[in-house]
């Protein structure tokens, strides 16, 4: 091989590395992929849109859904700091009482009961809202985005 062509590969694998360096710098600080409660939060909304209400109805509907969104947070921000305790708890107690121990794995299961409940409740509360036909509609559609996101977990 001559010099020139050697060169002229040498600046063009030294432009590609560039480009890949800047391309990953671009999607690692302005590229964020949007979080998980926000992108199904839209897929929501966007089904409830479709469903054409009456927008008296609508507004109820999406009312009732934002209330359960913001006391599902609740909890689960309690769940979030249950199971913190139990790790602190378990990483200060020398011996281990393992009375303390079933109570901190109580209170999570309460808190998971709690949630459990809460979406049970908003279940009945959606059907109630929309009637049966257009609640089993909701949840079709919501199955059906499930299953098209499945590439992306969560």
């Amino acid at each position: 091989m001559n010099t020139a062509f050697k060169r002229i590969l040498i600046i063009f694998s030294v432009a590609l590395n560039i480009g890949f360096v800047v391309m990953a710098a671009c999607h690692h600080f302005w590229i964020r992929p949007e979080p998980r409660d926000e992108r199904h939060w839209k897929e929501l909304t966007a089904i409830v849109e479709e469903m054409t209400l009456p927008k008296a109805q609508e507004t109820e509907l999406l009312k009732c859904m934002t209330e359960f969104r913001k006391k599902v947070e609740i909890v689960n921000r309690q769940i979030r700091q249950a199971k913190e305790d139990t790790l602190i708890f378990l990483s200060k107690a020398l011996p281990l009482d393992e009375q303390l121990l079933h109570g901190t794995f109580e209170k999570t299961n309460r808190l998971y009961q709690e949630r459990q409940k809460l979406f049970e409740s908003h279940i009945v509360r959606l059907h109630q809202i929309l009637g049966e036909e257009k609640g089993v509609y909701l949840f079709r559609r919501i199955l059906a985005n499930k299953k098209s996101d499945s590439s992306h977990k969560g």
